[in-house]
């Protein structure tokens, strides 16, 4: 406790061995009103547990209702579901589940009709007055984009249509162009590095045989640059 003048208290909470950072919690115990400099509750609607260590303090034996939002708790569920029924109630149905039970409708009547001239002149006719009706309500309605014509009245594959074994061609990116362009860069330096390791090894050890004649080298374990030389016809008692 910081402060104490009688209407409220302030309180600075903190874990010793874990918050670098101390929270002022202000209490007022006349109408246990009570806020956090960490805002969670403001945020969230959730009192942190640095108000929680206030309210135990002074042995607050539940939460008050107004730091219980009705978010947090069933009767939010509850309303959803009388909003709901609600709606069932005035004749309106969801537009997800409106669109599936229309669908089905007209697929049922669509295949009753496809071996019939005569019902497929129906469908034919009834899309075209729903089609009118709605464009004289919500505007123009394109429900000729994508179908494919058949004068044999045979369906045929789209003009789309890729060709057996041919692969999906899509442009390339920004990222992997750049990746494309590094790697062959990389793969010309490891070219140009493998034709020429080959001459300069070969130089290295004509130099090195040169120096070393009939004896040879050996690194120093010091941290000397200064190579040992060895000769083989030298004996080394």
């Amino acid at each position: 406790m910081v402060v104490n003048d009688g209407c409220k208290c302030k309180y600075h909470v903190w874990r010793p061995d874990i918050d670098i950072i101390r929270h002022e919690v202000t209490f007022k115990p006349i109408n246990l009103d009570i806020c956090c400099s960490c805002k969670l509750f403001s945020e969230l609607g959730i009192l942190c547990c640095h108000c929680l260590r206030i309210l135990h303090v002074h042995c607050v034996s539940s939460i008050p209702n107004k730091y219980i939002l009705k978010r947090w708790t069933k009767k939010v569920v509850e309303g959803r579901n009388v909003d709901i029924a609600s709606v069932f109630y005035n004749g309106g149905v969801p537009s997800s589940i409106w669109a599936v039970e229309i669908s089905m409708k007209f697929q049922r009547l669509i295949v009753c009709s496809q071996d019939n001239n005569v019902a497929r002149q129906f469908c034919d006719e009834a899309v075209e007055n729903a089609r009118k009706n709605i464009e004289a309500e919500i505007g123009d309605v394109n429900i000729e984009e994508g179908a494919v014509s058949s004068s044999s009245g045979i369906v045929q594959d789209p003009s789309s249509r890729r060709s057996k074994g041919v692969g999906n061609k899509r442009s390339s990116s920004v990222i992997e162009k750049k990746y494309n362009a590094t790697r062959g860069r990389k793969s010309a330096a490891n070219k140009l590095a493998s034709i020429t390791k080959g001459p300069v090894q070969s130089l290295v050890l004509e130099n090195i045989s040169e120096i070393a004649r009939d004896g040879y080298l050996v690194h120093p374990s010091s941290g000397g640059s200064q190579f040992v030389h060895f000769n083989k016809n030298v004996d080394i008692d």
